[in-house]
């Protein structure tokens, strides 16, 4: 049996798992005429795609779904903070954060607590939410020169708070998004030595867990967030079990 037919029904077992701990009328959830059949019969995409149109269907509101209605940012050397009040409509589960290329998540809470997050095929994170009004803040460090934010959905209000070091660019509201730039001194600018001084190293690892009946691998990405300059050593610590498979190491 291939690794891609392994998966899928491992998806299938999942699936039916899920459904044998929810009561749920016939009229629900309809099951077309190419589910049914033996175990290890193949499963179509199409059938896949409509059973989870049925169990998480698209919200009706889009794409009005939710807003920010206020919006502050502030910003301290290396670190930067917002805070959004974003009231969301019923029936929205998943909330897209605001996201900006060279800034380093450390914090996202909901209402005061640690945030639900969960990262898209894309790499662009969402919070889980309900329905009605919260505060979300989000922290992190800021690894450039600039901080170009893309917002979810524009601000209707934007209220810039202490910058120390940084300065805003040309604001239009409601915003959907925001730009501001490090002030550098202009010695620095020209030099590479100092520019790279401002800013520690920091890099993002990405693994990829690829399961089989043979067993499983891990293809890890080791991403450079900081900018460009020195050459650096990162350490990574492995998985259990885990060897690693590249010549040389």
């Amino acid at each position: 049996m291939s690794a891609q037919k392994y998966l899928r029904q491992m998806l299938l077992c999942v699936i039916g798992l899920s459904l044998s701990f929810v009561s749920l009328a016939a009229s629900e959830i309809s099951i077309p005429p190419e589910a049914s059949g033996q175990v290890g019969d193949p499963i179509s995409d199409r059938w896949l795609k409509r059973l989870e149109e049925q169990l998480w269907p698209t919200p009706k509101c889009l794409p009005n779904c939710f807003n920010v209605a206020n919006l502050q940012v502030t910003a301290n050397g290396n670190s930067g903070r917002l805070v959004l009040e974003v009231h969301v409509q019923p029936g929205v589960y998943l909330l897209p954060l605001p996201f900006a290329p060279s800034w380093a998540l450390r914090s996202i809470k909901l209402n005061g607590q640690a945030a639900a997050v969960r990262m898209d095929a894309e790499g662009r994170l969402h919070a889980k939410v309900s329905a009605g009004v919260h505060q979300l803040e989000m922290e992190g460090l800021l690894l450039d020169t600039q901080w170009n934010l893309s917002l979810p959905s524009p601000a209707y209000a934007v209220r810039v708070g202490a910058l120390e070091g940084w300065e805003v660019q040309k604001l239009n509201l409601p915003a959907s998004s925001l730009n501001l730039t490090r002030r550098v001194a202009a010695q620095q600018q020209d030099s590479s030595v100092g520019r790279q001084a401002d800013f520690p190293l920091f890099a993002r690892l990405t693994r990829t867990i690829k399961i089989a009946e043979s067993g499983w691998t891990v293809h890890n990405v080791l991403e450079r967030l900081s900018p460009a300059g020195f050459a650096k050593s990162v350490e990574i610590s492995l998985l259990p079990d885990e060897r690693p498979l590249t010549p040389g190491m």
